[in-house]
């Protein structure tokens, strides 16, 4: 059954237009708290990305090594 199926039966019941308002207006209420949520939720999503980019950069400077003869490599040819 549809919104405007249901909307057409309380309009044959009494007080139906006001029980139609009502369901109208907790519908209104319900995508306005949905809409804030999804907005929060997005910024937040906004901010974690800018973070972990500034964090990535920071991680790439501290890990780059400097010229490979300054660190002693450790490994044996494998002999066969």
């Amino acid at each position: 059954m549809e919104m405007k199926q249901v909307y057409e039966a309380l309009e044959k019941v009494e007080n139906g237009a006001d029980l139609i308002a009502a369901i109208k207006g907790e519908i209104n209420t319900l995508n306005n708290e949905a809409k804030k949520h999804r907005t929060a939720g997005e910024q937040s999503a906004t901010k974690l990305k800018s973070i972990l980019e500034a964090v990535s950069v920071r991680w790439r400077i501290k890990i780059t090594r400097p010229k490979c003869d300054m660190y002693p490599v450790f490994w044996t040819p494998l002999k066969i």
